[in-house]
C-alpha cells in the first residue's frame, strides 16, 4: 500500500512527534538534549522554519513549527538525523536508526487550535513524566511564561495576540495555561497526529477538503460497517 501523502498547506503550523525505535531512550544525559537543541536549531535555520513550541522527552519529542515549502519538515528530520543520530549512535556505541518509523503531524486550524496544541507540547512534562513545568528545562514552557528568552522560539501570531506588551503576553499565557486540557480534545489531538489529519473546526476541514479533493480527518476506529442489501 502506497504511503498516504503528507499535507500542507502554506503558511499553516503543524505539530510533529519523533519516537525512540521501541521506546529506546533518545536523551540520556544533558548534554543530549544540548546536542540536539543545537541541531535543531541549525535544521530550522536551514530550512526557513519558524519553531513556536518544543517539547523533549526521555523516548519522543514534539515540535510545533511552521514550514516554508512542503519539503522543510521532511528536510529538517533528515538534518536531525544525520547530525543527532550519528553523535547519539558513536557516543553510546550504537547502530542503526534512532527513530520509530516515519515521524507524525498534523496541521492545525491556527484561530481554533494553535494556543490549545501550544499548550498540550507543554503540559506533557507533567502529563508523561510527571514533573513541574517550571523545573524542566528542555521545553518552550519557560520561555512563555516567564522572561528566560530562548533564541530558537519564533512567536506565532496567535501567541502575540495575547497582549499588547511582552508582560501581558507572558501573564495571558500562564493563565490560559493552568486551565487544562479536556480528555476528549487530548484524543482528538493525538488522533489527529498519529493520521496525519487537519486539527481543525468541521466548517475549517471542510473548506480544505472541497479545496484540495481529499479527506483531511480522521478515521474512526474498528472496521468499516458491513453493509448488507436485501436481494
Amino acid at each position: 500500500m502506497p504511503r498516504k501523502e503528507r499535507l500542507f498547506i502554506e503558511s499553516i503550523p503543524q505539530l510533529i512527534k519523533l519516537k525512540g525505535h521501541n521506546k529506546e531512550l533518545i536523551f540520556r544525559d544533558e548534554d543530549d538534549y544540548r546536542t540536539f537543541l543545537g541541531c535543531l536549531e541549525q535544521a530550522i535555520k536551514r530550512h526557513v522554519i519558524r519553531l513556536h513550541a518544543y517539547c523533549l522527552l526521555d523516548n519522543e519529542l514534539f515540535l510545533l513549527l511552521t514550514p516554508s515549502t512542503k519539503e522543510s519538515i521532511g528536510k529538517l528530520v533528515q538534518h536531525i538525523g544525520r547530525r543527532y543520530v550519528f553523535y547519539y549512535n558513536k557516543k553510546y556505541q550504537r547502530t542503526g536508526s534512532l527513530w520509530e518509523g516515519r515521524y507524525n503531524s498534523c496541521l492545525i486550524e491556527p484561530s481554533s487550535y494553535f494556543l490549545i496544541c501550544q499548550k498540550y507540547v507543554e503540559k506533557l512534562v507533567q502529563s508523561k513524566l510527571n514533573i513541574p513545568h517550571y523545573q524542566y528545562p528542555w521545553s518552550s514552557y519557560l520561555h512563555h511564561v516567564s522572561k528566560e528568552f530562548q533564541e530558537i522560539i519564533s512567536e506565532h501570531h496567535e501567541y502575540t495576540m495575547l497582549g499588547n506588551t511582552l508582560e501581558s503576553r507572558l501573564h495571558e499565557y500562564n493563565r490560559f495555561f493552568q486551565s487544562p486540557i479536556n480528555s476528549i480534545t487530548i484524543e482528538k489531538i493525538e488522533k489527529c497526529l498519529n493520521q496525519n489529519c487537519i486539527l481543525g473546526t468541521l466548517a475549517y476541514c471542510n473548506k480544505v477538503e472541497e479545496k484540495m479533493n481529499r479527506n483531511v480527518r480522521p478515521r474512526c476506529c474498528g472496521r468499516p460497517r458491513k453493509k448488507y442489501y436485501n436481494v
